[in-house]
């Protein structure tokens, strides 16, 4: 077989890693990330345990299962809603494998700062400067997971960034009320 025909297998780490660091500084788009289940399920597994551990570092004598269950299915189910309410069903892969992997590096980071400090999600005593400097590199963290998901949803609806931030911030919403009033938190 040579070089130039596709196997179908799914890309190597290196370059769907490239792909997302570029999207996570608003560069590229979904389209150009494969458009693999199995990556997407790679990507969900890897989601799963970011935040999962970073479940249990904010919430440490909550369950992490069922809400975490949850979010992920709501992760993954509003986004596919709203691309096939807007007749862009066959962008879903590509910009969940998008969002999913975006999400899942920089859940990582928040994840690693809150480990730095273990009273960082959970102290209400005065902090040090190392909880000064970790709050704010999770805030500022967070703030850049909401802008870089926010270009992702902007290639895939073609809208302007304003706009893909504004979708971002109603799905994040909307995934933490429904969260809530379904596990009657």
């Amino acid at each position: 077989m040579s070089e130039q025909e596709p196997t179908g297998a799914p890309p190597p780490p290196a370059p769907l890693l490239a792909s997302l660091l570029q999207l996570m500084r608003l560069r590229g788009s979904p389209a150009d990330l494969p458009d693999s289940i199995i990556v997407l399920g790679w990507l969900v597994a890897l989601d799963a345990l970011a935040s999962g551990y970073l479940m249990g570092l904010i919430a440490p004598e909550q369950a992490v299962l069922p809400p975490l269950l949850l979010s992920l299915t709501l992760h993954l189910l509003l986004p596919w809603l709203l691309l096939r309410q807007l007749g862009m069903a066959h962008r879903y892969v590509q910009t969940a494998i998008a969002y999913t992997g975006v999400d899942t590096l920089l859940t990582a980071l928040i994840a690693v700062a809150g480990s730095l400090d273990s009273g960082l999600f959970t102290t209400t005593e005065p902090v040090g400067e190392l909880a000064v400097v970790l709050s704010l590199v999770v805030s500022v963290t967070f703030i850049w997971q909401v802008i870089a998901i926010g270009h992702i949803y902007r290639c895939a609806l073609i809208l302007h960034l304003i706009g893909g931030v504004l979708v971002t911030l109603g799905l994040m919403i909307s995934q933490a009320y429904l969260g809530n009033w379904i596990l009657g938190a």
